[in-house]
């Protein structure tokens, strides 16, 4: 543990279903952040539902306990991962980035439901 002040002899393990915590306090603040990332779920998916009403939700994922975008390491914190109206394979929102990862299957589809017209071939 990385915590200074942790005294193995004054260590009361708890049982919880299949986990064991250190502690009491360990295991509520287990629960605490459980409850905090269910809660930054629930917004993430009324955020996207508002911003792309019509689509089909297939997995949410949020890393943490909070709503948050990809930090200078790179790695994708907060994403939904859907299916828009025509779509097969489906594209993925990643919460706070302007754009979407769509599956190269379903570009024709992408235009077709955002009304754009595809880039130009080159050749």
């Amino acid at each position: 543990m990385d915590d200074e002040n942790f005294d193995p002899d004054n260590c009361t393990p708890v049982a919880s279903g299949q986990n064991v915590f250190c502690c009491s306090t360990c295991q509520a603040r287990n629960h605490a952040e459980r409850r905090a990332n269910g809660a930054a779920k629930v917004a993430l998916i009324e955020l996207f539902e508002a911003k792309f009403p019509g689509c089909s939700i297939k997995a949410v994922h949020v890393y943490g306990a909070k709503l948050e975008p990809r930090d200078d390491g790179g790695g994708m914190k907060c994403t939904v991962s859907f299916l828009f109206p025509g779509s097969r394979y489906g594209a993925t929102y990643e919460y706070g980035s302007p754009e979407l990862y769509v599956a190269q299957g379903d570009l024709p589809a992408y235009y077709a439901w955002r009304g754009i017209e595809p880039p130009a071939e080159v050749p």
